[in-house]
């Protein structure tokens, strides 16, 4: 892996790690944010908000764009603490760590971290309690993408009624969701969510999946002008507690962006505890946007596959997680 230091769109200290493929690109001056995700030499596939580049300092929340960690459940003032000051930045066996100052209001600190192993990018995401209290919390990983592409979400399987008489699976709404909205499609093992310009409302909509069957729902796409992003993670299989009535994944969109949402367990953070949440990325080039599950089956899901094995794999009915 390649790193350097550089400066990117008015911010003097960014780094730019890279294995030759992909790319990534991670502020120093606020955030952390990764702020570019791509082929190298190739266009950024996530967002960007221009008013927001290259800004720092203040105590105004500004989104920036690209990918963010929070912790969920979300609430105002808590979840949108400012992230505007510089971040402190060191290597340790091959990783590189991005750290903020711990936020005032509640006293967590959230770390990333960033290396790259077989041709996918880790992203460990990190949240420590400095504080005096204890706090409840989820981490949750927020990717933001370019408008004009498409949102995948798998579901799980479908299963005989002989030996799953129980549900398997729930879809949570938040009030400002729409079912009609023709930028949602349910198909039998996908949902889908166009990312479209010109319907400014916000939607958005979570899954929350069984122990039995989580396995099957580890991951997320976005298809835009012939790319494809997916991330995955690994769902707890024990009796874990998610947020949003128990969303493990979430896709939000509204006219400007769509996001790719996983969360971890919900849990007391006690202080000087941590917990921490991984996910996988991969990208794709010349992969067709799909309007089906055969689409996807026949185009996407081989590629979901090679590049995360451990995701839509079932190991003697639990979640194979990896060495």
């Amino acid at each position: 892996m390649q790193i350097e230091t550089i400066s990117y769109k008015g911010w003097e200290n960014c780094y730019r790690l890279s294995d030759g493929t992909i790319e990534v690109i991670v502020t120093g001056d606020v955030g952390p944010r990764i702020i570019h995700f791509g082929f190298v030499g190739g266009e950024n596939v996530f967002k960007q908000f221009p008013d927001d580049i290259g800004r720092s300092g203040g105590n105004a929340y500004r989104f920036y764009g690209g990918h963010r960690l929070w912790h969920a459940p979300e609430n105002r003032p808590r979840t949108y603490e400012p992230d505007n000051d510089p971040i402190d930045h060191f290597e340790l066996d091959g990783i590189h760590y991005f750290i903020p100052h711990p936020e005032e209001t509640t006293g967590i600190q959230k770390q990333i971290s960033v290396h790259f192993k077989n041709g996918t990018v880790v992203i460990d995401h990190t949240l420590s309690n400095t504080g005096l209290w204890s706090v409840e919390l989820a981490p949750w990983a927020i990717t933001m993408m370019r408008p004009g592409g498409i949102g995948i979400m798998p579901l799980p399987p479908h299963v005989s009624q002989n030996l799953q008489l129980l549900p398997t699976h729930a879809i949570s709404l938040w009030g400002y969701t729409s079912l009609n909205d023709r930028r949602l499609h349910f198909g039998d093992q996908h949902i889908l969510v166009l990312q479209t310009p010109d319907i400014t409302a916000p939607l958005k909509i979570g899954l929350q999946v069984i122990p039995e069957y989580v396995w099957s729902v580890g991951w997320l796409a976005y298809v835009n002008d012939e790319t494809m992003f997916v991330k995955s993670f690994h769902p707890s299989d024990d009796d874990a507690d998610y947020p949003d009535l128990g969303s493990q994944v979430e896709l939000f969109t509204d006219g400007r962006f769509l996001e790719l949402e996983t969360l971890g367990n919900k849990k007391i953070l006690r202080p000087d505890e941590s917990i921490k949440h991984r996910e996988y990325w991969s990208l794709h080039a010349d992969v067709p946007m799909p309007e089906n599950d055969t689409d996807i089956g026949q185009t996407i899901l081989p590629l979901v596959r090679t590049a995360h094995p451990t995701v839509g794999r079932r190991e003697t009915g639990r979640l194979r997680l990896p060495k």
